[in-house]
């Protein structure tokens, strides 16, 4: 609903119409380009699907196109890699879908992977404290209660 509203917003101003245009362009060169790179050989020129390619792995693939340069952009260099073998054909299969594209230039653009930071609280919270103390006074053994007090001593110090 929403990108209706926009699409008929932008058809409706003259000056904006060529937006709504690119990017159904774009749209449809990073289909194509997604179609080629993982269906059966027929646009690729062979007769076997391309090992390793999948449309998962091809879902942060970035396409412009500049001039008659196609460009691609991928986190994975293993993707970019195997691009660039396909490059020909991949070129070729553009222009039988009419594209004008006479080269293809394949970058590696690695993706940010925020990591996932442990808590940098340590130690016994106050309630454990409490219940570590609780179990202590209530041990027969004087040496492991002494054990359990000098634990406590610790991590009090700590906090």
């Amino acid at each position: 609903m929403r990108q209706q509203i926009v699409a008929d917003w932008l058809s409706a101003d003259p000056k904006l119409a060529g937006v709504l245009i690119q990017t159904h362009a774009q749209q449809r060169l990073q289909q194509d380009c997604l179609d080629l790179l993982s269906q059966s050989g027929v646009a690729l020129g062979n007769r076997t699907r391309v090992p390793g390619i999948t449309t998962d792995h091809l879902q942060p693939l970035q396409t412009s196109l500049r001039g008659n340069t196609l460009i691609f952009v991928h986190g994975s260099s293993a993707i970019v890699n195997k691009i660039k073998h396909l490059a020909p054909r991949l070129c070729a299969g553009l222009q039988e879908k009419g594209w004008q594209v006479n080269a293809i230039r394949v970058q590696v653009q690695p993706r940010l992977i925020k990591k996932e930071t442990k808590s940098t609280k340590r130690g016994l919270t106050e309630e454990n404290l409490r219940n570590w103390e609780a179990m202590a006074t209530q041990l027969h053994d004087p040496g492991l209660q002494r054990a359990v007090f000098a634990l406590l001593k610790h991590h009090q110090r700590k906090s």
